[in-house]
């Protein structure tokens, strides 16, 4: 029988499986084309993503309590559970109704999946004295997870053109692939929550990371804002590629290269505070994210779809090191929810903004939208650095190694 140690650092590559079955690799580079096809508009799409973004909103924080409350495993299970219902509904349904109900099941799941992830591939090392890896090994996760992408991707062009609905099916055996495995995870000892009341517990979590640590507030606030661009220029890319006329089957091909040079960038990042401080690299990857906002929208050609790839890939980064710190800043009884906080602000973030954002590029142009989310993201970084700046001098700011 496996022992404890060996068990725990088998967790980390069952989190690389788990992560590369449950990333919607087929799916997502044609679901707005799905729904356009079924004569849904762009806000309607957009107003489904931003439903689904306030399901993960509702459930984000709590999935993360009920991870440091209820343990990592069981929290998991249930996500994979969930993800592979709404799977099965976006398969055999076709309404606007229908659909809701997909992504309400779709963000239980990522939202149990949220932070849970990371904190018991964190929380596995610290068991193992081993947590100084993290960084690196959240790096190759992301890899293999993001690699795995870039491998479907380049199917789904040609199985699209046969069935636009075939891509659902083939993430439904993906997810039920990703049930089989979080069966297996092996949970990790960790600090327990004092058994005082939920809700004032959540409370003593929220202000500690909101209020009396300054350094994870503002690596929250600056999380936020560039996340949520972000995925604002995710979903603007296959109606952008529909308006440069880039042919369907290589939806999958661009899709795929944006996956490996994400990829590659996550399992790098790493290496990078051999070179440049933390706060410097993140103000580099913030500012290029954005940026690559703003000027798609002052282009609408085929030499557009590299901001794409620029953008995605810098976040990819991005999400990578601010994981990192905020796990460091952070302890095992209250990592998952605070990592799930992350994910909470900047999906409130962004449904309060797509639906508007659906409606402008409908009725002006996409162009004009998605220059509205830069200026709106360039808006929120200049907040972000004008009042967290002093704080900003608590992140490494040498070079780690010479």
């Amino acid at each position: 029988m496996p022992s404890v140690p060996s068990e725990l650092r088998q967790n980390v590559w069952k989190v690389y499986v788990l992560s590369a079955l449950s990333n919607f690799g087929f799916s997502v580079p044609i679901v707005i084309l799905f729904q356009q096809s079924l004569g849904f508009s762009l806000e309607q799409a957009f107003t489904i993503q931003a439903f689904y973004s306030m399901t993960l909103v509702c459930f984000e924080i709590p999935s993360g309590y009920l991870s440091d409350r209820w343990g990592r495993k069981k929290t998991i299970i249930s996500g994979s559970v969930a993800l592979f219902l709404g799977m099965i509904l976006y398969c055999l349904g076709s309404t606007f109704s229908a659909f809701l109900a997909a992504e309400f099941f779709l963000a239980i799941g990522m939202s149990l999946h949220s932070g849970t992830l990371e904190a018991i591939t964190y929380d596995s090392l610290l068991e193992l004295k081993e947590e100084k890896h993290y960084r690196r090994i959240s790096g190759h996760q992301a890899f293999i997870s993001l690699a795995s992408r870039s491998g479907i991707a380049l199917l789904v062009g040609v199985i699209a053109a046969v069935n636009l609905r075939a891509p659902f099916w083939a993430d439904l055996i993906l997810f039920g692939a990703g049930l089989l495995v979080a069966l297996l995870l092996k949970e990790p000892s960790r600090h327990q929550l004092k058994a005082t009341g939920h809700l004032h517990a959540m409370w003593n979590i929220f202000s500690f990371a909101l209020i009396r640590s300054a350094l994870l507030r503002s690596l929250i606030i600056l999380y936020t804002v560039v996340a949520a661009i972000n995925l604002m220029i995710f979903w603007f890319l296959q109606p952008y590629q529909n308006a440069v006329s880039l042919p369907l089957p290589y939806f999958g091909v661009l899709s795929a290269l944006i996956f490996i040079a994400s990829a590659v960038a996550s399992k790098y990042t790493y290496l990078v505070k051999r070179w440049l401080s933390d706060r410097l690299f993140l103000l580099l990857l913030s500012l290029i994210a954005v940026l690559c906002c703003v000027v798609l929208g002052f282009t609408l050609t085929l030499w557009g779809l590299a901001l794409f790839f620029i953008g995605e890939t810098t976040f990819n980064a991005f999400e990578t090191l601010t994981g990192d710190l905020i796990n460091k800043a952070t302890t095992s009884d209250m990592r998952a929810t605070i990592l799930s906080l992350r994910s909470f602000t900047s999906r409130l973030f962004f449904a309060l903004i797509s639906p508007l954002l659906g409606y402008f590029a409908d009725a002006f142009s996409l162009n004009q939208a998605i220059l509205l989310s830069g200026l709106i993201g360039l808006a929120g970084l200049g907040v972000t650095f004008l009042f967290t700046f002093p704080v900003w001098e608590r992140l490494p700011h040498g070079h780690r190694h010479k």
